[in-house]
C-alpha cells in the first residue's frame, strides 16, 4: 500500500494544508489546552490476555471510526463498543456506507495502525464538552451527554480524532494491527421505528495468527 491512497493520489504528494476557520481554530486550541494523559505501556503489559484483547477491539472501533471520518467527513458517531468477537461502530453519514466502502476503510486503518499513534485522554467540565460536540455537529454524543449525571466527562484522542469516551485503551494505534472488518448493517438509534444508522462491523486479534484462525 505504500505511495498510494484510495483516492488514487500518491502519499509522497504533499497534502494542501487549508487553513482552520476561527471558531475551529478557537476549539482546536481548547483540545491543546486540556491535561492530557498517555495511555500508560506498563500498565497495559501488566494485563491479563483477556483485558488486553478487550481493550484492543475497543481501540480498533476508534481507529475505524478515524477512517470513517476521513472517508465520509460529515459522519455522525453513537456508539463503538467492543464485543466478545470483535467491534462495531454506529454511524450516520450523508451518503451511506457501502460494501464497496469496506476495502477503503481497511486502507486507511492500515495506515492509522502503522504509524502507531498515541492514545491519550483528558478529563474535561462537561459543559464545554458539549459545546465541543455541538460545534462538531455530533449529536448523538450530545444526547449520550445529557443522560450522564456528572460535571466532567473523559475525552480520548489519537492523532487528530477525537471522542466521547470512558476508556480505557490501548498505549498506541499499532497494537490494534490485526484487524479485519466484517461487514455493515442497519440499525436503530433508541427508540426509532425505521433504522437511520450504520453498525460497521469488524474484529481485532493480539496476533495474526488468532485473527485467521478467527476468520
Amino acid at each position: 500500500m505504500s505511495g498510494s491512497s484510495i483516492s488514487g493520489v500518491s502519499e509522497s504528494v504533499p497534502a494542501v494544508q487549508v487553513p482552520l476557520s476561527p471558531q475551529a481554530q478557537q476549539w482546536q486550541d481548547w483540545l491543546n489546552s486540556q491535561a492530557w494523559t498517555p495511555v500508560s505501556a506498563d500498565d497495559f503489559k501488566k494485563l491479563d490476555n483477556e483485558s488486553k484483547l478487550t481493550r484492543i477491539r475497543h481501540s480498533a472501533s476508534h481507529i475505524m471510526a478515524e477512517a470513517i471520518a476521513e472517508l465520509r467527513p460529515d459522519a455522525r458517531f453513537a456508539t463503538g463498543p467492543a464485543t466478545p468477537q470483535g467491534f462495531f461502530y454506529d454511524v450516520k453519514t450523508e451518503e451511506p456506507l457501502r460494501a464497496e466502502d469496506i476495502e477503503k476503510l481497511e486502507v486507511l486503518i492500515a495506515k492509522i495502525t502503522g504509524r502507531s499513534v498515541p492514545f491519550e485522554y483528558a478529563e474535561v467540565p462537561k459543559a464545554e464538552a458539549v459545546e465541543y460536540f455541538r460545534f462538531k455537529t455530533q449529536t448523538y454524543k450530545l444526547e449520550v451527554m445529557e443522560k450522564l449525571p456528572v460535571e466532567t466527562v473523559t475525552l480520548y484522542r489519537h492523532g487528530g480524532f477525537v471522542d466521547l469516551c470512558a476508556g480505557p485503551h490501548v498505549p498506541h494505534s499499532g497494537l490494534c494491527r490485526n484487524t479485519q472488518l466484517m461487514g455493515l448493517s442497519a440499525v436503530h438509534w433508541k427508540d426509532e421505528l425505521t433504522p437511520s444508522l450504520t453498525r460497521v462491523m469488524g474484529t481485532a486479534w493480539v496476533n495474526e495468527k488468532d485473527l485467521k484462525r478467527y476468520l
